[in-house]
């Protein structure tokens, strides 16, 4: 009887710690394949971004291509994704209470934020003058439509102007740069001098949900419309 009962006991534990060891074994696989999800995720986000900026264009109401050139938050004009013929004004930002998402719900160890994308398609105002019915285009703010693209971002938690973000997210070059160099000094208030845009997003890499660690991913691109010197 008492063999029984120590064959039973020694049966359990090691059926526990098999049990903890698979259990412990697909946690790590989960968790290491979310990472890889992650960072594929920023890859594609600021591949699509260099690509907008690529083939950024004067908006329809005349803005120049880039609008707003701030550290954490863009308002540039591009065709990509606008109807034919049309262009779109694109908004990237980054908050940590926008774009409809709960603040740090991503990530409750670090004080992380999201990058979000706002679009605002062109819309069509008439007035008349002297009798004459004149179009004008627009880009009404109640149209914009915001979404968010990418959490975990640890560049640092800011307003979306302000220019002593802790790490910025966007850098403005001028048509002197030819891959490396002193990015423009902030505030921008000549954007004709913007002929490359460049996008630096620090992003946690979400192991574990108490993972603080973060991969560095960066892009970019010249201004097609505006590109003199430059090789992108």
């Amino acid at each position: 009887m008492i063999e029984i009962v120590v064959v039973l006991a020694i049966f359990s534990a090691l059926l526990f710690v098999t049990v903890d060891l698979f259990q412990s074994m697909f946690t790590n696989s989960s968790q290491q394949l979310n990472s890889l999800n992650n960072i594929d995720l920023a890859r594609m986000v600021t591949q699509n971004f260099a690509n907008e900026m690529r083939s950024a264009k004067m908006g329809r109401d005349g803005s120049t291509q880039v609008y707003e050139p701030n550290p954490s938050e863009i308002i540039f004009f591009s065709p990509l994704g606008a109807d034919p013929g049309s262009v779109n004004k694109i908004r990237y930002f980054i908050s940590n209470s926008d774009c409809s998402v709960s603040p740090n719900s991503d990530c409750p160890a670090l004080n992380c934020d999201t990058l979000c994308k706002g679009v605002t398609p062109v819309s069509y105002i008439g007035a008349i003058i002297n009798g004459i019915l004149i179009m004008r285009d627009v880009y009404a703010v109640n149209t914009e439509v915001v979404k968010p693209i990418l959490t975990g971002i640890a560049n640092g938690s800011s307003t979306p102007v302000d220019s002593a973000f802790a790490t910025p997210a966007f850098y403005y070059y001028s048509d002197a740069y030819d891959g490396s160099g002193t990015s423009l000094s902030q505030p921008i208030t000549d954007t004709s001098l913007i002929k490359f845009v460049g996008i630096n997003l620090l992003v946690l890499n979400k192991i574990t949900p108490q993972d603080t660690s973060a991969f560095d991913i960066t892009g970019g691109a010249a201004i097609r419309s505006l590109k003199t010197n430059l090789g992108n």
